[in-house]
């Protein structure tokens, strides 16, 4: 009994020190001799494994960039459809808002007429036409007609356009030189005329103007060139061109025609009477 008891004991520890020899399952430690045993093939066999697996990447990456393309090719003529109705309406707005103002101007000078005539037939001590006539030159409500200069403002890069600060600021040392009326882009400027900017648009009268620049001020032509030639208005003028490269060109004008104002009509004040 106690014989068979030792060999049992001899049996087990036989066992726990083959466990401990040798702790790898016989597979496995098969395939890992033939690994370590062949590097070369292993390394081809993971280079084949990894290939595989960036071309299946590329090929999924491939689906979806068609797809992409196909979906932008379904809405592509829904888009630029769009854009066309878009544009046309806005161009047909345009249109509408320009025949309107071109009808308005005709009817203001009609009625400057009417008021004239009105005036010439009023009683003794009554505003003359003439006076009449030359205040609403003054404050836009007329066409008018004299010397004068002509600035022309052309942006040279676009990362320095010009801006509606630009044309405040030049329209200021044209009023302050003693310009009679001052026009910009064919739109007329009077003491309820706005000069800003909407986005890269510049406004005047809420209403966009077109590069190149224009403005055209009415008044002595030696005094106004000299506001932009001399002093503060030379190096504004200055710092336009060296500074921002914009091109500023001055022209003396013998004759200039301004229009009437658009927005000339009062809505705040009324007259007062005695």
């Amino acid at each position: 009994m106690i014989e068979s008891e030792r060999q049992i004991v001899i049996g087990a520890e036989s066992f726990f020190q083959r466990i401990a020899n040798s702790s790898l399952d016989p597979d496995y430690e098969t395939y890992t001799t033939q690994h370590r045993a062949d590097p070369v093939r292993n390394r081809i066999r993971f280079v084949g494994v990894r290939a595989f697996g960036l071309l299946l990447v590329g090929a999924l990456v491939s689906l979806s960039f068609t797809a992409a393309i196909a979906d932008n090719s379904r809405r592509a003529p829904n888009v630029r459809a769009a854009r066309a109705s878009l544009i046309d309406e806005i161009n047909t707005a345009i249109s509408e808002s320009d025949s309107v103002s071109l009808t308005n101007r005709h009817l203001r000078e009609t009625v400057n007429v009417l008021q004239q005539d009105a005036f010439r037939l009023g009683s003794e001590g009554s505003i003359s036409g003439v006076e009449l006539e030359r205040l609403a030159g003054l404050v836009g409500g007329s066409r008018v007609r004299g010397e004068g200069i002509v600035i022309t403002l052309v942006a040279s890069v676009i990362a320095n356009p010009v801006f509606d600060t630009d044309l405040q600021t030049l329209v200021n040392f044209l009023w302050l030189s003693g310009a009679e009326a001052i026009a910009i882009g064919g739109e007329r400027l009077t003491a309820l005329s706005a000069i800003r900017s909407a986005g890269s648009a510049i406004l005047v009268d809420y209403r966009p103007i077109n590069p190149p620049y224009v403005i055209y001020a009415i008044g002595s032509k030696g005094s106004l060139s000299n506001a932009l030639t001399t002093g503060r208005g030379e190096k504004f003028v200055r710092e336009l061109i060296d500074g921002f490269g914009i091109q500023v060109n001055v022209q003396k004008r013998n004759s200039i025609t301004l229009p009437a104002s658009q927005t000339s009509i009062v809505r705040l004040n009324s007259k007062v009477f005695p």
